[in-house]
């Protein structure tokens, strides 16, 4: 299972049925922007609601945006995040928050 925020900035949880460990990578990476045909809403076993998607195939993978992992903001136009160079997946808009992230976070 994991967390998805919608283009209003709500959060919700999403559980991806018949998905191999590759795709759900490629899919559900920060940033990653998907539309998901015919999803429907569930109520889980915790009573709260989450979308259902039994279907891989009605996932499409939109554009990458690099978001920083601390604040989460997003880069516009030509900007560029730097990269973590021991994890080499999180990206941070400043040297400020990498510092806090390693810190409060202890990525």
């Amino acid at each position: 299972m994991s967390v998805i925020q919608d283009e209003k900035g709500n959060m919700e949880r999403i559980a991806v049925y018949n998905l191999s460990s590759t795709k759900r990578e490629q899919f559900f990476s920060v940033g990653r922007k998907l539309t998901i045909i015919n999803p429907y809403m569930r109520m889980s076993v915790d009573g709260s609601s989450m979308i259902r998607v039994d279907d891989p195939s009605s996932i499409i993978c939109k554009e990458w945006v690099q978001i920083c992992f601390c604040c989460l903001r997003s880069a516009s136009g030509d900007q560029k995040f730097d990269r973590c160079s021991v994890c080499k997946v999180a990206t941070y808009c400043s040297k400020e928050c990498q510092q806090l992230d390693w810190k409060e976070l202890n990525h």
